[in-house]
């Protein structure tokens, strides 16, 4: 959903970019996902795990007896989360064209709508494609539904996953990377 509302909000006609009053940004980078999921996965491969800021060396994997639940539901989210007014700072100071309009959503609807009507395409703009699901979005940052995002528990994940422990908050560094892999790729042009 993300990767399409910015491919929509920097194309030429738009310019403009969503500013949710009640989100967050809890995203990870790739590699730390992914080290994530082995961890938590294959957790006897682990070395160490630190506990509550003590080492403790690793007890081999762990055992599920019959009266314990067969499977673990693990939140592989940023433990970090950031405000969406935070997110958009920095993804504005990275965007080489320069900055963006900053409105609200309803209004990015109203105008990705106008120009559906003046005939662009999905292909043109590729949020068309998800106008229901903007739409929906607008309705509930406007007070129509709750608007806010869950913060999911990553305590016992953390417990398990040294890379999600060890991640930090969503940073420039991560943003510029993520528009520079869509623009070499041809996905965004900012």
């Amino acid at each position: 959903m993300y990767p399409i509302l910015f491919a929509t909000s920097f194309h030429p006609r738009m310019r403009c970019i969503p500013v949710f009053a009640r989100r967050s940004v809890d995203w990870l980078p790739v590699d730390v996902a992914a080290q994530c999921i082995s961890e938590v996965l294959f957790p006897h491969y682990n070395t160490t795990k630190s506990i509550k800021g003590k080492q403790k060396q690793k007890q081999g994997s762990l055992d599920v007896t019959a009266e314990e639940n067969v499977y673990t539901v693990h939140n592989i989210v940023n433990p970090h989360p950031i405000p969406w007014s935070s997110f958009l700072s920095m993804l504005q100071s990275s965007i080489k064209s320069g900055p963006v309009e900053e409105v609200q959503i309803s209004e990015w609807v109203r105008r990705l709508t106008s120009l559906a009507d003046e005939g662009l395409t999905t292909i043109d703009l590729p949020g068309l494609r998800l106008l229901g699901f903007f739409e929906r979005l607008a309705e509930e940052d406007t007070g129509e539904g709750n608007g806010r995002d869950k913060i999911f528990e990553t305590g016992y994940t953390r417990e398990m996953s040294p890379a999600l422990r060890d991640c930090g908050p969503v940073c420039k560094e991560w943003i510029q990377s993520m528009l520079d892999a869509w623009k070499r790729i041809g996905f965004i042009d900012v």
